[in-house]
C-alpha cells in the first residue's frame, strides 16, 4: 500500500522551559470509512502534564487529565455525531477515530498544558480532509480502434463521482500528454449531489512518431486523490493504410520524436464528432459494464453540442 501523507506542525520551546517541542501528526487525507490515528507529542521538560485537549476547529471533543477520575473524557459535538473516539486505543499522546466520515473534514487542534511550576500551554493545529474515493476505474470513449496520419484522435475520460473531484491524466505509450491538448471539467452529479466528478477531453493531431513499431499506439487516462486512489484505464489503437512491417526510418522517427508545440497549431476541425459522456461497455481489463450503474450506452454527438446537450452543467477548469 502506497505510504500516507501526513501533516507535521511543530512549536518549539526556545523561549520557555517546562514545555516545548509540541506536534501534532495527521493524516492529510484519509478514506471514508477508515480509522484515523492523530498523534500530539510534546516535552514538559519534568513539569507533570495537566492536560491534553483536542479540538475540531473551536468545539472541544476529547481531554485527557490524569489528575481527574476517569482521566479521560469525550464530549459530543452538535451536529457532528459522526465523531467516533475509540477511548482504548486512545491516551495523553494519541487519539483513535474509527469509521470516519467526509463531515470530518476540517481543521484539528491539539492543546497540551503543563502543571505547576512552570503552567505553560501551546497549541498546535492540522488539516484533514476525508475523501470519499470512486468506485470504478475511469472509462475512455470516443476512441476509434484505427486511425490514419493527421486525424485528430478525440477521446473522453470520465471519473465515477467523488468527493473530492479526483485529478485525471493522460498518457500516450507510456509519457505525458502536452497539457495543450487537454481540457478539463467538473460536475455535480444530480443523483450524488454530494459528491463531484471529472470529466477529461484529449484532442490529438496525429503523427508518425504516435505509432510504435507495429502501428500500435496506447491511449492511458489515470484517475487519482491524493495517495489513497489510483486506477488506470488503457485502449489501444492501430495506424491505418499502413503495411504490417515498419520502415527503418518509421523507427527512428518514433524514437527520436519530442513533443512539440508546432504540432499543434496546425487549423483543424473542432466540431467534428465526439462522444461525451458515455461509457464504454469494456476497459481496459475486459470487465463487463452490466453490473455497473454508470455506464450506458454510447451516444454520439458533435462537440460544439458538449455542454448545451448535457442535462448538466461542467464547469471548466
Amino acid at each position: 500500500m502506497v505510504g500516507k501523507f501526513y501533516h507535521v506542525f511543530l512549536i518549539t520551546g526556545c523561549l520557555v522551559t517546562g514545555l516545548k517541542d509540541v506536534r501534532v501528526v495527521v493524516p492529510k487525507a484519509a478514506r471514508k470509512g477508515d480509522s484515523v490515528v492523530l498523534r500530539c507529542n510534546y516535552d514538559l521538560e519534568g513539569d507533570p502534564l495537566y492536560a491534553v485537549k483536542w479540538y475540531k476547529g473551536r468545539a472541544e471533543f476529547y481531554r485527557y487529565s490524569p489528575k481527574e477520575n476517569p482521566p479521560m473524557k469525550v464530549f459530543p459535538i452538535p451536529g457532528l455525531s459522526e465523531l467516533h473516539v475509540d477511548k482504548s486505543r486512545s491516551n495523553e499522546t494519541q487519539l483513535f477515530l474509527t469509521s470516519v466520515t467526509t463531515s470530518l473534514t476540517g481543521q484539528y487542534n491539539c492543546e497540551v498544558s503543563a502543571d505547576a511550576p512552570s503552567f505553560h500551554t501551546a497549541i498546535v493545529a492540522a488539516n484533514m480532509d476525508v475523501v470519499e474515493v470512486p468506485s470504478f476505474p475511469p472509462t475512455l470513449t470516443g476512441i476509434k480502434s484505427r486511425y490514419r496520419l493527421k486525424d485528430v484522435m478525440r477521446a473522453n475520460c470520465t471519473a465515477a463521482p467523488s468527493k473530492p473531484a479526483v485529478n485525471l491524466t493522460w498518457g500516450l505509450n507510456g509519457e505525458n500528454v502536452n497539457p495543450k491538448l487537454v481540457k478539463q471539467y467538473r460536475q455535480v452529479p444530480e443523483k450524488h449531489p454530494d459528491l463531484q466528478q471529472s470529466m477529461s477531453i484529449l484532442e490529438v493531431p496525429l503523427r508518425t512518431h504516435h505509432f510504435r513499431a507495429g502501428g500500435r499506439l496506447k491511449v492511458r487516462c489515470t484517475a487519482s486523490l491524493y495517495d489513497l486512489y489510483w486506477q488506470t484505464t488503457e485502449k489501444s489503437v492501430e495506424q491505418e493504410g499502413r503495411s504490417s512491417e515498419p520502415s527503418d526510418n518509421e523507427i527512428s522517427t518514433y524514437n527520436d520524436a519530442k513533443w512539440d508545440d508546432d504540432d499543434y497549431d496546425e487549423d483543424y476541425d473542432t466540431t467534428s464528432n465526439v462522444v461525451v459522456g458515455a461509457f464504454p461497455t469494456h476497459t481496459s481489463n475486459e470487465s463487463s459494464s452490466s453490473s455497473n450503474p454508470f455506464l450506458s450506452s454510447l451516444t454520439v454527438v458533435s462537440s460544439a453540442a458538449l455542454l448545451s446537450s448535457l442535462p448538466f452543467r461542467f464547469a471548466a477548469l
